[in-house]
């Protein structure tokens, strides 16, 4: 790109020029934007000419279309502004067939007023912003307005295709761990929208799979549809926070891993609703959490030096302390924590059982805690208040964003047609001086 610069001085050179007032003065210029009007406009006169020849040739009888009219100008918002095309249309000679050579040329559908990349920008922003914020930020850094209603069909339309990449993306392969869990958000109607998220993650690959979020599904029906997207298998392990509905819901998965820190939580809240005192909640809440705690650091510490024998002899010694306080909390009557800690002190070792065959495998639900994190703080506004479908659109973004940054931004990027052209430019540039300030 030529670049050429002229500075008219005749009336004086300021004392200072600041940087910023550069900045502005060219983002009123618009460059880019008169750049893309410039293309479009000299794209259709020569499509124009081509057809139907020059403008007032006496040798148009030659061609097969003649102009026919003019349309009125037509908006086109893009990521570098909103441009006017004003539609030339032909008709064929022969068929009589009225068209609009720019519009198909352009790739853009008969009444679209927003480019395509746009729509991906405003999705994008959506899983960060409110829509009256993105509105703002179009304004003020793109120039851009565009209506609340155009950055919901934005939504709609991105959420599902990445709907359907999420589930491309679940094909042919097998999770060695899975994750589900829930959230909740404001709903337009009186009852809250219930949101679940189940991933996956693949020992041999960092970062998650998103394989499925919906609103107000049942976790039976989820169940169902992850079988069927085949991302299981015998060694599939589910590693939930002990919902009831969830694990019943995934029964078919043989191999389950409680997550060792909400068990200790659990218990403790628990004990505090019994009303036990602190000093009382001690007596049962050391051991467990020191049991444990303990098993988790000899699991770090026997994958490393590979004494198995005696991360065995450990998970058996962990056996025993967790049936110990099982024993005690029954001689003290509380059957509710007894019966919790019993059907999940079997499933709280799952780990340390899979690391005697060295496979590495999460004791805790972090992975789908950082994406429900990522939800709440995005949708739980006490202004926020979301129909069922309109969130789930943006929920499959999100997903897909939050879990693959790096592949989200590809997959966006991959849409966009590659161009079989390229663009050189000269520009000259004139700067004004008012004389000193």
């Amino acid at each position: 790109m030529d670049i050429r610069v002229v500075i008219d001085a005749s009336n004086g050179m300021p004392d200072t020029v600041p940087v910023d007032a550069i900045v502005n003065e060219i983002r009123k210029v618009e460059i880019p934007r008169e750049v893309l009007q410039a293309i479009v406009n000299a794209i259709q006169d020569h499509l124009i000419n081509t057809m139907c020849g020059e403008k007032y040739s006496r040798n148009n009888q030659d061609f097969n279309f003649k102009r026919y009219a003019t349309k009125e100008n037509r908006t086109l918002k893009t990521e570098l502004g909103a441009i006017r095309i004003k539609p030339i249309q032909v008709r064929d000679k022969q068929s009589g067939d009225i068209s609009t050579p720019i519009i198909g040329y352009l790739g853009l559908k008969d009444k679209q007023r927003v480019a395509a990349s746009l729509k991906m920008k405003m999705a994008n922003l959506a899983t960060s912003l409110s829509r009256r914020e993105e509105q703002e930020y179009l304004l003020d850094l793109l120039n851009v307005k565009v209506s609340i209603g155009t950055i919901q069909n934005a939504i709609e339309e991105e959420g599902k295709l990445a709907k359907e990449k999420i589930k491309e993306n679940c094909k042919g392969i097998t999770m060695d761990c899975l994750f589900g869990d829930e959230s909740k958000s404001h709903s337009t109607k009186s009852k809250k929208n219930l949101i679940r998220v189940v991933i996956g993650t693949k020992t041999k690959t960092k970062g998650v799979t998103p394989i499925t979020v919906s609103v107000n599904e049942k976790w039976d029906t989820i169940g169902k549809e992850v079988k069927e997207l085949g991302v299981v298998n015998d060694d599939t392990v589910l590693i939930s926070d002990g919902q009831e509905d969830l694990i019943e819901a995934f029964d078919y998965i043989k191999l389950k891993q409680r997550s060792t820190p909400h068990i200790i939580r659990r218990v403790s809240y628990y004990l505090w609703k019994h009303g036990v005192s602190n000093e009382d909640r001690k007596r049962f809440m050391t051991p467990l959490t020191s049991a444990i705690c303990t098993l988790r650091n000899s699991v770090a510490k026997h994958l490393k030096d590979k004494n198995m024998h005696r991360l065995e002899w450990r998970i058996n010694k962990t056996k025993e302390e967790l049936t110990n306080i099982v024993d005690l909390l029954r001689s003290e009557g509380y059957g509710k924590i007894v019966k919790f800690l019993e059907n999940a002190k079997d499933n709280a070792i799952t780990f340390a059982e899979l690391a005697l065959k060295e496979r590495i495998i999460h004791d805790t639900t972090n992975p789908i805690e950082r994406v429900i994190g990522g939800i709440s703080g995005r949708i739980k506004h006490i202004w926020s208040n979301w129909s069922p479908k309109p969130l789930e659109y943006l929920l499959n973004i999100c997903l897909l964003k939050w879990c693959d940054r790096e592949g989200f931004r590809k997959w966006q990027m991959g849409r966009i047609p590659k161009s079989n052209f390229s663009i050189s430019a000269e520009i000259a540039i004139k700067i004004n001086f008012n004389g000193k300030f």
